[in-house]
């Protein structure tokens, strides 16, 4: 392990790590032979390896994490210790790719049995699941940012930034930590930069915000950015809706959300938006299903899944 930062902030109420492991990956590229994809998700599970071993109480100490991907996709394993030892496996038929299958941690602090939690893998981003791990088997509140950003081969920058929640934090203190956490995972100036010709903006999947907390934070992302914004409702994923008032709001105030892709699959939620939004606000089904009822409530068309398969006869 290279480096890590550790501090606590907001009155000492959130836990706060920075880690710096380009050599780490380096090493693992070198010793493996991997190729740029294999490079980054090995990367980015060493690193989360690296935050779980540094945040270990008893000397004798050990965490492992491994991902077992849906199919043949192959396996990654990474193990860290107290000591800062870490190390790790990527199978070469995984091609970095996690989709499907499960993330498992084994935690032995040395005092008592291991913990064991497992979850079920949301995509091929390793921060999008270490966050989900941590929702759904350690239920701690946790942001996380990790990378590895690769040049001809060679890894020139990796590391992450971590936040957690700790216990009894209070209200004021979560906000200051949510609206931070929101920032962590925000890369649209990235995406801008690199040629995109918008931005697809579904609910934040994890901090569960009101509604003046949805406008805060998609008015802060298409403020950043020049370019279109569509934003993405689907609350059967992410666990929260998009009200039609919030919608109103951000179309007649925010100049570049000229969007949204609904999938909440309410029909009379659909008509309220077309209501209150009008021309404001171009209205896309989400739902192959129900592209017939959306046009007919002033719809423009849909941004489908069964394109994927068949864009001919969709389209």
């Amino acid at each position: 392990m290279n480096k890590l930062h550790k501090a606590l902030i907001y009155d000492m109420q959130v836990s706060l790590s920075v880690l710096e492991t380009t050599d780490m990956v380096n090493e693992a590229i070198k010793t493996h032979n991997l190729d740029e994809k294999s490079a980054v998700t090995l990367g980015g599970l060493l690193t989360c390896a690296a935050y779980m071993a540094g945040c270990l109480k008893s000397e004798r100490g050990a965490v492992s994490i491994t991902v077992k991907a849906g199919g043949e996709a192959g396996t990654v394993s990474v193990s860290g210790d107290k000591d800062g030892h870490i190390r790790g496996y990527i199978d070469g038929t995984c091609d970095g790719k996690l989709n499907g299958g499960t993330l498992t941690v084994i935690k032995d602090d040395g005092f008592s049995r291991p913990f064991v939690g497992t979850c079920e893998l949301s995509g091929n981003d390793v921060s999008r699941n270490l966050m989900q791990y941590y929702d759904k088997s350690e239920q701690i509140p946790t942001a996380v940012s990790v990378g590895v950003k690769m040049r001809g081969g060679k890894c020139v920058a990796a590391g992450g930034v971590i936040m957690q929640l700790m216990p009894g934090t209070s209200e004021e203190n979560t906000d200051k930590a949510e609206e931070r956490m929101q920032a962590f995972v925000d890369a649209a100036d990235v995406v801008e930069k690199y040629g995109a010709d918008g931005l697809l903006l579904v609910t934040p999947y994890y901090n569960k915000a009101t509604q003046k907390g949805l406008i805060a934070h998609f008015t802060k992302i298409a403020q950043s950015v020049k370019i279109p914004v569509v934003l993405y409702n689907i609350q059967g994923r992410t666990g929260i809706n998009i009200a039609p008032e919030t919608l109103a709001y951000l179309a007649k105030n925010v100049e570049n959300i000229v969007a949204v892709k609904e999938a909440s699959g309410n029909i009379s939620q659909v008509a309220k938006i077309a209501s209150l939004c009008g021309d404001s606000l171009d209205i896309y089904s989400g739902n192959d299903d129900q592209i017939v009822p959306l046009l007919s409530l002033g719809g423009k068309g849909v941004i489908s899944v069964l394109s994927n398969i068949a864009p001919r006869e969709t389209h």
